[in-house]
């Protein structure tokens, strides 16, 4: 199935294709209207184990970013998938912990963004920014929660980013720029890989950052209304997150069953096991 998968998504970057929100919206209510308790309820579980893998000394903050939390976004769009064909398996939150295409995906998504920021890295650690922000590191490793040593050192880091001349506003705001439309091109990879066992890392981002520039400026609105969304659940004492995470991830997963997945044959016969997103 992988073949046809890629072909659908060549055919998708080929012709191009209308950004159709309300399409998306209704699609995401549908999807998301009768399983908001199984979200709910995974989500609470995510906080679960990732505090407790996170706590873990040593390697628990490696862990947690490299593999725990790639998995359990997989997850979400695993789910919301098998929902829409009648498979409502609370397990299937844990089929992204399977496929380690996702761990290699979110690993080169860190390393590029890493590579993008490293002329911003090297000069503010030249002209000494990160070592208030080293300090604040410093106090939370020692399991100390001192306000005034915390507020001073926001206000000078705040002081050293406001004495910087034209040279480092032109590299922050230019590596601010790269950073942003990069993860704004990324914003499909994750159903492009549980799409398809057979998709690798590499193909995943090409494809994702070929579809998005497709509608680069829709993706950049809903990129902007995601972040505005996730930040409301925040507000709303952490809990409005288990609603908001789900429904953004639901949001983009629509967005590429729409226009991609619609594709395919619908009387093509699933091959099981190359195939974990259209598997019945």
């Amino acid at each position: 199935m992988s073949i046809e998968i890629e072909n659908a998504i060549e055919e998708t970057i080929n012709t191009g294709y209308s950004f159709r929100l309300t399409s998306y919206l209704s699609d995401v209510w549908e999807n998301f209207k009768n399983v908001i308790l199984p979200n709910c309820g995974f989500m609470t579980l995510a906080i679960i184990i990732s505090i407790i893998v996170g706590f873990t000394p040593f390697i628990g903050i490696f862990v947690l970013i490299g593999y725990v939390f790639p998995a359990l976004t997989a997850g979400l769009f695993y789910y919301i998938h098998h929902v829409t064909l009648g498979d409502n398996l609370f397990k299937i939150f844990f089929k992204g912990f399977l496929n380690a295409n996702i761990i290699g995906y979110f690993w080169l998504y860190i390393l590029v963004s890493i590579v993008i920021s490293i002329p911003s890295i090297i000069y503010s650690y030249n002209i000494g920014l990160y070592d208030p922000l080293i300090k604040m590191y410093e106090l939370f490793a020692q399991g100390r929660y001192d306000r005034n040593q915390l507020t001073d050192l926001v206000k000078e880091f705040e002081l050293l980013q406001a004495n910087q001349g034209i040279i480092y506003k032109v590299i922050y705001y230019s590596t601010l720029f790269v950073s942003t439309t990069f993860s704004i091109s990324q914003l499909l990879g994750f159903p492009i890989l549980v799409s398809s066992n057979l998709i690798g890392p590499i193909q995943a981002l090409g494809y994702s950052f070929k579809l998005c520039f497709k509608n680069f400026w829709w993706f950049l609105l809903l990129y902007i209304a995601i972040i505005v969304l996730n930040y409301v659940g925040a507000l709303l004492m952490t809990l409005g997150l288990m609603i908001t995470i789900p429904l953004s991830v639901g949001i983009i997963y629509s967005i590429y069953k729409i226009e991609v997945l619609s594709k395919l044959n619908n009387n093509q016969n699933p091959l099981s096991g190359n195939n974990d997103f259209l598997d019945v």
